[in-house]
């Protein structure tokens, strides 16, 4: 989406000019900054409903309930979504029979500013739940921030500025949630890293947050991401401080039976360490935004391919852009880890040795400390010595595995750690990791699967080809199966032209025309067909689905459009009022007028409804019964009317 970033101001009373949009602002910690930029912008009486902040912890406590797994921790998690579910529900108590017409929510934030000592960085919890229609179930947009200036009223005014973004993105980009997450930063670049987003509810049911974890790497908000079995986002700082952590990079492209090894066998190694609480360890597989760009372009189909074989075996995953370990070890650093191993190939190792002198030459000992801290300990997994994989890579498929195994037999022709080719002016320090155990050696690895390599399975698999099967895992062989992950995607032969199909057809065709008004219009559906076609979720995009997305687009100009003209941007009204015709054109007619009041009167009656006090069981009832058959507008119109 192609966007005008505009000032914090001007996002601001461009809220507080919406009638549609009506809530509270409850903040703890760095100020009250966000309810202040509305009430300075102007008109913020139609937007505000009420401000607060409870600094002291036993009125907060008394107002939103202790924190028991925080341990009177205020600055997390569980804190803020107390936070929204008590300011909403007090919204649709007290005002909902006041205001039928009109989109409620509750923005929250519990944040801790860098203090005077700088013992505390600064960092904090956002969120805001939101209505997009009046009388529908609210969603939820949840992130964690840290914040970056050196100076208490500096991050104070980041957190403003913030506060303002997400209200802005939840009613201007919901249509768009890749747009919605980047413009959080809009004004901040530099000074805050968003490590955490959740975006979820009734309006986001096809949007996959592992999706929301990669886009925070990918547009740099972030530089670590986790995600966790269930998909959800998760932070850190929530369920790993004071924990110790495994971390085991790879491509899983797919989970081949040599990665199941080495997690398999490092990770018992790592627990039996006898400075590791076994109770209190975490495992992690790590794909890095380097390895997902190995093959060009980054693909979000391939992003979520692995993603969903590693959820299935139930893995806590982190996404990262943390090509050098040592960026890593210093994220993870910020959350008191007390110990962390990081598992790879004898090989990677070697990488990471080389590429370190070769940027440190005149520095070695302090880029060295940066790399292997006291804290972290390498397990490093052998590999076949470069001899026996060009003989294998040079032979036909009855002789590649007799090869190596005869290579494996002779177990001292194996890459390890001991025998590792590395540079001559670093022996000594690597002599002192090893002897320190910084660095060591995987034990009880199976010797006879170390011939199977990645990229040969992929392309085995994209390729149609049997035998595949029996280098990975039985439970990752059938997730591929039946989830036909990894595949070349082959375009489907439908009877009738999909919306897809039109779209790309009316482009070529406003091309030729130099049709720019056609062009926009058809080219917002097309983002909007993309972003559902890797939600992660795998649904059908069938006609019911595609004219609830051609919905969407039109309302989201629409509201755009209400808002210029009556702030009088007659050009700006002027362009979304012309991609509102050219969306339309592909929306099947919609029901109006006496056709649409005989259901909607019919629905009345089956609610029981009788006054606007239920305009909210009824508006849920005709919503769904209606969906891609009537506007959301006309549907509340006159539902509206009847019950009043």
């Amino acid at each position: 989406m192609i966007r005008k970033i505009l000032e914090t101001e001007q996002k601001a009373l461009e809220i507080n000019l919406d009638e549609q949009i009506y809530g509270a602002f409850a903040e703890i910690g760095a100020g009250q900054e966000v309810a202040r930029h509305f009430f300075q912008a102007g008109a913020a009486a139609g937007t505000i409903a009420k401000t607060m902040s409870a600094y002291d912890k036993v009125v907060s406590d008394e107002i939103y309930g202790s924190e028991e797994q925080g341990k009177g921790r205020y600055v997390c998690e569980s804190r803020l979504y107390k936070m929204l579910a008590h300011e909403y529900a007090l919204m649709e108590g007290r005002l909902r029979i006041l205001r039928p017409e009109q989109c409620f929510f509750s923005f929250a934030d519990t944040v801790a500013a860098i203090n005077y000592q700088r013992t505390i960085k600064g960092d904090g919890w956002l969120g805001i739940r939101f209505q997009l229609s009046p009388g529908t179930a609210p969603n939820d947009l949840v992130l964690h921030v840290r914040l970056l200036d050196h100076d208490n009223r500096l991050q104070q005014q980041a957190v403003g500025i913030l506060g303002v973004n997400m209200l802005y993105a939840c009613y201007r980009y919901h249509s768009d949630p890749e747009t919605l997450l980047h413009s959080l930063i809009d004004n901040l670049q530099g000074r805050v890293k968003i490590d955490m987003v959740r975006l979820k509810g009734p309006d986001f049911q096809h949007l996959d947050n592992r999706l929301l974890c990669l886009w925070l790497v990918k547009n740099q908000l972030s530089e670590v991401a986790i995600f966790g079995p269930d998909g959800d986002s998760l932070h850190a700082g929530e369920f790993l401080y004071k924990k110790s952590i495994l971390v085991v990079r790879g491509s899983y492209r797919p989970p081949t039976l040599v990665q199941e090894d080495m997690i398999r066998c490092s990770y018992k190694q790592f627990l039996e360490a006898s400075d590791v609480d076994p109770a209190h360890t975490f495992l992690l597989p790590e794909i890095t935004l380097d390895n997902l760009r190995s093959d060009g372009a980054l693909k979000e189909r391939d992003f979520l391919d692995r993603a969903e074989i590693l959820c299935a075996l139930g893995q806590t995953v982190v996404i990262s852009d943390c090509v050098q370990h040592k960026r890593l070890i210093a994220y993870f650093a910020d959350y008191k880890i007390r110990r962390i191993g990081l598992a790879m190939g004898a090989r990677k190792l070697q990488n990471i040795l080389r590429e370190t002198c070769e940027a440190n030459p005149d520095n070695l000992l302090v880029a060295f400390g940066e790399v292997f801290p006291r804290n972290v300990r390498f397990y490093i997994y052998p590999c076949l010595p470069a001899e026996a994989r060009s003989a294998k890579e040079g032979s036909s498929t009855s002789t590649k595995f007799s090869s190596t195994v005869a290579i494996v037999k002779e177990g001292q022709n194996l890459i390890t750690s001991q025998n590792l080719p590395i540079p001559q002016t670093i022996h000594f320090l690597y002599d002192h990791l090893l002897e320190n155990g910084n660095i060591v050696d995987i034990q009880g690895f199976n010797p006879a699967i170390l011939d199977i390599y990645h990229k040969e399975v992929l392309k085995m698999i994209q390729d149609d080809e049997s035998g595949w099967e029996e280098k990975v895992p039985p439970e990752v062989a059938r997730l591929v199966k039946e989830k036909r992950l990894f595949t070349k995607i082959l375009k489907q032969i439908h009877n009738k032209m999909t919306l897809e199909e039109k779209v790309n057809k009316d482009i070529l065709i406003a091309m030729k025309a130099k049709d720019e008004i056609t062009l926009r219009g058809i080219r917002a559906i097309k983002s909007l067909i993309q972003l559902a076609k890797t939600d992660g979720t795998g649904a059908v995009i069938d006609e019911t689905r595609e004219v609830q997305m051609l919905q969407k687009l039109v309302k989201t100009r629409q509201e755009s459009l209400d808002i210029y003209e009556k702030n009088n941007r007659p050009e700006l009204a002027k362009i979304e009022r012309e991609e509102i015709e050219v969306i339309r054109k592909y929306l099947p007619a919609m029901l109006e007028g006496a056709e649409l009041e005989a259901i909607i009167k019919r629905i009345i009656s089956e609610t029981g409804a009788e006054s606007a006090r239920d305009m909210g069981k009824v508006m849920g009832a005709a919503n769904k019964a209606l969906a891609g058959k009537a506007e959301g507008r006309a549907i509340s119109d006159i539902v509206k009317r009847l019950l009043s």
